[in-house]
């Protein structure tokens, strides 16, 4: 269902944004932008691919790297 892949892309984009400017950065995020930052695709804080805000997207337990580099990176997300 394109409608529901729409709202969930959205809400990926929203919660992205909203741990990035209110949240503690956690393990998980920078462990995936320190990935990114050593990417050949990176166009400053853009992915080369499929150019979302890195700050954001690496925010996300359900996004993914288009190139799969996070597979390796286990998603979770520790709030203390």
């Amino acid at each position: 269902m394109p409608i529901l892949r729409n709202f969930k892309k959205l809400r990926s984009i929203a919660l992205g944004w909203y741990r990035f400017l209110f949240a503690k950065r956690s393990e998980m995020a920078t462990v995936r932008m320190s990935m990114c930052l050593s990417s050949r695709e990176r166009r400053a804080f853009f992915c080369g691919i499929c150019w979302c805000e890195l700050h954001a997207k690496t925010e996300v337990e359900d996004e993914e790297c288009p190139r799969g580099y996070w597979k390796s990176q286990p998603p979770s997300r520790n709030e203390s």
